[in-house]
């Protein structure tokens, strides 16, 4: 994938934060906590049928080994496991899934990959890992979803779900050791883990994709005509109002700044990372053409948005260097057909229009 997706800029970067941030974040960070809370605490299961049910449950068990020894049995089948659930690896290239995060609204791919972890954390702070996050997502509300499938919102697309499969494994390990003294628990043990942890886990990493495509739709007018279903059994704040007032002052600041990608998007704002370039890094992946269809994917609405924000002729032209690796590495792994295979056609016939929006936008340039 294009370098811009895939490590944090060294260009030191004059940053116009907004000073009604801090209220709006911090507002917005409480709702997430409190969500977080309820679901940690409430005893839920995920479907019987849930993909990581089945990957989690192929995987190696021994639980009692030392951790340096547990990770060094499991990493080997890792990779073949998630294939085999239809998870998109650096070996296997998957299918769609409906369902199961996101409501039936939405088409969902999943990228399995193995990372690197903190021991200490691993052990000691597994209730928070986020060994699942959300890497694409269309929503633009503020909610917060139970993400179990359940109907929520009715903005419609794709969902790229990003699965560290070692942090995953080591998580449910330390799972294991805390419930394995109650039967209740255990027996229908891995529901009740993905429920309680992976799930609420994953809000941070949806808020932030909800703010920039809120920015966006905002800059483009796209009018906001979703609608959500489903609400928590708790009062939350309703930070909208201001985190609007947010975005309408970044979205006045954005035309006055170096217009280099990276610039632009370290001057929007994340709720969990230190800027919205951050937010928006990928994994670190073997890339092979069973992947990168996937990880074109989940960054083409991205790019498409920031080429389009900055489409005059010269503000295109300070970004070639990423659109000419862009446009190299769609041929090189012959992106397109994998694409078309792999996608719903109405999905894809809306990505061919937006690459064909990068073609025509800077072939002059190019």
């Amino acid at each position: 994938m294009i370098n811009l997706f895939k490590t944090v800029s060294p260009v030191q970067v004059g940053i116009l934060k907004p000073s009604l941030w801090e209220l709006a974040s911090q507002n917005l960070k409480d709702n997430v906590s409190t969500v977080q809370q309820y679901y940690r605490q409430a005893t839920r299961y995920a479907q019987a049928t849930h993909p990581l049910i089945r990957f989690l449950l192929s995987t190696c068990r021994q639980w009692e080994l030392p951790l340096s020894q547990y990770v060094e049995s499991i990493t080997p089948e890792l990779i073949r496991n998630a294939g085999i659930q239809g998870i998109t690896t650096s070996a296997t290239a998957g299918h769609a899934h409906h369902g199961t995060f996101y409501d039936h609204h939405i088409t969902e791919y999943y990228l399995g990959y193995i990372g690197s972890f903190n021991e200490p954390d691993a052990e000691y702070n597994w209730q928070t890992l986020e060994s699942v996050s959300v890497l694409y997502h269309p929503k633009s509300d503020l909610a917060l979803p139970f993400l179990n499938g359940q109907p929520y919102s009715s903005e419609t697309g794709v969902a790229v779900i990003g699965i560290d499969l070692l942090k995953l494994a080591i998580q449910y390990r330390s799972f294991q050791h805390v419930v394995s003294g109650d039967s209740e628990i255990s027996a229908s043990g891995v529901q009740v883990f993905i429920a309680k942890y992976v799930m609420p886990n994953m809000l941070e990493s949806h808020i932030d994709l909800a703010l920039f495509n809120r920015l966006m739709y905002k800059h483009y007018g796209v009018p906001y005509n979703g609608q959500v279903l489903t609400k928590h059994p708790m009062v939350l704040l309703r930070p909208d109002s201001y985190i609007d007032r947010v975005i309408s002052t970044v979205l006045h600041n954005l035309p006055k700044i170096n217009p280099e990608y990276h610039h632009q998007l370290c001057n929007i704002p994340s709720l969990y990372k230190s800027t919205m370039h951050e937010a928006l890094l990928m994994p670190d992946i073997l890339e092979t053409t069973q992947c990168q269809w996937l990880l074109v994917l989940s960054k083409l609405k991205h790019l498409y948005q920031l080429v389009h924000f900055s489409e005059e002729t010269s503000r295109v032209g300070l970004n070639r260097m990423a659109l000419i690796e862009f446009k190299r590495m769609i041929k090189q792994h012959n992106v397109l057909p994998m694409l078309e295979s792999k996608l719903p056609m109405e999905v894809f016939s809306e990505v061919q229009l937006e690459l064909l929006g990068l073609d025509i936008l800077t072939e002059e340039q190019l």
